[in-house]
């Protein structure tokens, strides 16, 4: 029993135990009773080296007593290196007594991959990276490589090693270097035997440097800057990028990136995962602490992580710039205080006091903390940036699809005047592509011109501008999602016609105004039923919710009418993707096909509504914000109950409006898209003429603005608690997956919303419970009947 015991524990100590008791400090003698019982001190410890050095912890910080315990440091940093070597994974810079130089580690596993005959591209993209800048080979010049060892065809057959060994670089590659950064004795065993060739010059720089322990480059004379670079050459010095905790970068458009395989994951590497959230939520004015809390890792661990990013070129530091902004800020929120008359004048205590958390929009102005604005495209739109045809430079859109956001107003800026350049006519599927171009250009201009007027802050500092994308947004957990937009925004801007499921980021008063869908059930045709019942005015409908099943069609329904069938939107896709126009005559069977897999909105519509040539729907798309004396459909009296309920005069996005009829003024309203449109020129080029009108992206707005949305986040939820589930929501891994769908039949007559009475409950065989969301009633087993079936 105790050997089960001790193997059904060693299963369930598995790797993350392990690490959070060896960061936990904890040996074995002061794990618990218990965890002692099921686990032997040997195995404990095998599993600590094995852990420990697949997180490569620092074998000398005292926070890790186990770790000593475990081993010796010789074997440790072994073990570091035949792991890190195994997953491909970065040197590990941060380890100083890892007693390996970069170049020996990418050496190796240079010499691994020429061995195993594997193509560069098998490289993570980080570490291929950080190989260029080290040996200087990068895809370009690994094929000659390979070329040159297979040319020795018989030594490649029988002794690939001594084949490789010949072409392998003999030394490093020079370093870009910044001031700042720091030069330490290299550990390396190899290092005495390189001291005896030294110049007078190199050994009087090496015996300095070991007796100050470090050196900046910055301090060095100019005579010994060759110096210093022979010395790295041999391997006698190691340089250190130091990131403190109080430091901020900013990742400018990436160069030298190299796109060959993600590398981060659960079996991956920790710094490459932490690299990829660093480069999204990173910000010129968030200090590592910040980033480390957003982000929710260990601090220590960020610093490392935006270390090797300064040291390959992706990040710069920028904690001055920060400094300097700060203050900036500090006097213009104070507008004209005496500093000097009051106790914190001083910049340190300025600085100590500066509030870093997220305010409410109406306290900014008195919180000094200066904020930008994000625009959110996805990936449709970043794929079309990559188009070498149309975008000559890919600086930018590399940046935007590796790193999930193109960060500062100098790359949005960069990016506009490339887009600029892009012809305005092509053929075929191109000239889509350019209109889609041209389309995000509109918005970057409108985005611009609000900063370029300093109205988007209440202290008038000009704020950041970023474009995101939207599948790394929804790749966050909702905590650090949320957490990474109220430190970094007072504006989320949405593109419209963003797929399915949304990002869990509704308006609240606490984070950025959001233009955009309010809620997830914005996006639902709950939105649809409520605009209706609020101006009394809409199609005549009925939702019916999944698993329900018809005997005779509706009698809201004649037998002449058309239907239009909708899909409730459920587990990704795009709403207005999922729809049929069916006659009534044979709507019967289709609703109840589609009943079996989705809840649907079922809608009344007129012949006029659809194209008798197409069987296309007839819609249009009016502009928004309304303007006050709009004609046409942009002053039909249901467009503007809708904008007197809901603030559509400060609102950015479109509505979609369905002929019922023949007349002039017989259009419906058939949804509200919130964002702007990127999918036609005309439209999106009208919305951005309007919202610049309207100064709907000033800081004057928004505020109001906040408010028509919650307002109508309320209205929303209240109308689904009433005919939906009602909020509850069932819990899936780590996060909540809350359901949309009716939980009841809902009509709508036209004038009003109601529950749909008409309906009885038999049983049959013919479909189960769980089919329709719900378990069924327990019965004794003797008794037992066939699930229920709803029948109207």
């Amino acid at each position: 029993q105790i050997v089960g015991a001790r193997a059904a524990g060693e299963e369930e100590m598995g790797e993350d135990s392990i690490l959070r008791a060896v960061r936990g400090g904890k040996v074995y003698a002061s794990l618990p009773e218990r965890a002692r019982q099921l686990i032997s001190r040997g195995d404990f410890y095998k599993k600590v080296l094995e852990t420990s050095a697949r997180a490569r912890l620092v074998y000398h910080d005292e926070r890790y007593p186990a770790l000593r315990e475990a081993s010796e440091e010789g074997e440790y940093y072994a073990e570091v290196k035949r792991q890190s070597l195994a997953r491909q994974s970065l040197f590990p810079y941060h380890l100083h007594r890892f007693r390996v130089t970069p170049f020996q580690y990418y050496r190796d596993m240079l010499k691994d991959l020429l061995k195993r005959d594997k193509p560069f591209s098998t490289l993570p993209n980080f570490t291929a990276a950080d190989m260029v800048a080290v040996l200087g080979i990068g895809r370009d010049e690994f094929v000659p490589l390979v070329q040159a060892c297979k040319a020795k065809r018989l030594l490649w057959k029988v002794n690939r090693e001594s084949a490789i060994r010949d072409q392998l670089p003999g030394e490093p590659v020079d370093l870009m270097v910044e001031p700042w950064w720091v030069l330490r004795p290299a550990s390396s065993p190899s290092v005495s035997s390189q001291q005896e060739d030294l110049l007078e010059e190199e050994a009087k720089l090496l015996a300095s440097i070991s007796s100050r322990g470090s050196a900046t480059i910055d301090s060095l004379p100019s005579s010994h800057q060759r110096a210093w670079r022979s010395l790295y050459r041999r391997g006698l010095v190691a340089v250190d990028v130091p990131i403190a905790e109080d430091d901020c970068i900013a990742v400018p458009p990436l160069e030298g990136f190299v796109s060959n395989k993600d590398g981060a994951g659960e079996d991956g590497d920790p710094v490459e995962t932490l690299l990829y959230g660093m480069f999204f939520a990173a910000s010129a004015r968030t200090t590592i602490g910040e980033l480390a809390a957003v982000l929710g890792a260990p601090t220590v661990e960020v610093r490392e992580a935006a270390s090797v990013a300064c040291r390959l070129g992706f990040a710069r530091r920028t904690t001055q710039e920060r400094r300097a902004s700060v203050s900036s800020a500090m006097a213009s929120a104070r507008d004209g205080v005496d500093l000097a008359a009051t106790p914190t004048a001083s910049g340190s205590d300025i600085l100590a006091d500066y509030p870093l958390a997220s305010p409410p929009l109406e306290d900014t102005a008195s919180s000094a903390g200066p904020k930008g604005i994000a625009f959110v495209v996805d990936t449709e739109v970043t794929a079309t940036l990559m188009m070498g045809s149309l975008l000559k430079d890919q600086r930018h859109a590399v940046t935007l699809f590796e790193a999930g956001k193109l960060s500062g107003r100098l790359a949005v800026r960069e990016l506009l005047d490339e887009l600029s350049r892009v012809p305005s006519v092509g053929e075929g599927e191109i000239q889509f592509l350019i209109d889609q171009i041209q389309s995000l250009r509109l918005v970057l201009d409108l985005v611009c011109a609000a900063e370029a007027e300093g109205g988007c802050q209440a202290d008038g500092q000009p704020p950041e501008i970023d474009i995101l994308r939207y599948e790394v947004l929804a790749d966050l957990p909702p905590s650090t999602l949320n957490r990474m937009l109220s430190q970094h925004y007072f504006l989320v801007a949405f593109m419209a016609r963003l797929p399915m499921p949304l990002l869990k980021c509704p308006i609240s008063r606490e984070g950025p105004v959001v233009h955009g869908f309010p809620s997830e059930a914005a996006a639902m045709p709950w939105l649809r039923l409520l605009l209706w019942e609020q101006v009394q005015s809409g199609l005549t409908s009925l939702a019916l919710p999944k698993g329900w099943q018809l005997r005779r069609l509706p009698s809201i329904f004649g037998h002449d009418d058309r239907l239009l069938v909708e899909f409730w939107p459920e587990d990704g896709g795009r709403s207005q993707d999922e729809s049929v126009v069916v006659h009534a005559s044979s709507a019967l069977g289709v609703l109840n096909h589609a009943l079996l897999r989705s809840a649907v909105l079922v809608q009344r519509i007129a012949k006029e509504s659809v194209e008798g040539d197409t069987g296309e729907l007839v819609t249009k798309e009016v502009a928004l914000p309304l303007r006050d004396g709009d004609e046409g459909l942009g002053g039909h009296e249901d467009v503007r109950s809708v904008s007197e309920r809901y603030g559509l005069s400060q609102c950015a996005g479109y509505l979609t409006m369905l002929r019922t009829g023949p007349g002039t003024s017989d259009w419906k309203v058939k949804g509200v898209q919130f964002g702007i449109p990127l999918h036609s020129l005309e439209l999106c080029g009208e919305v951005c003429r309007r919202c610049e009108g309207a100064a709907a992206l000033s800081w004057n707005s928004l505020s109001g603005f906040r408010d028509t949305m919650l307002r109508l986040r309320g209205d929303l939820e209240e109308i689904w608690t009433r005919y939906g589930n009602g909020g509850h929501s069932q819990r899936e891994g780590e996060g909540e997956a809350t359901s949309y769908l009716p939980s009841a039949p809902v009509a709508f007559d036209g004038t009003s919303l109601r529950p749909w009475s008409d309906a009885e409950e038999i049983w049959t065989v013919e479909l189960a419970a769980e089919t329709r969301g719900a378990p069924a009633a327990p019965a004794k087993e003797e008794e037992a009947q066939p699930p229920p079936l709803i029948v109207l």
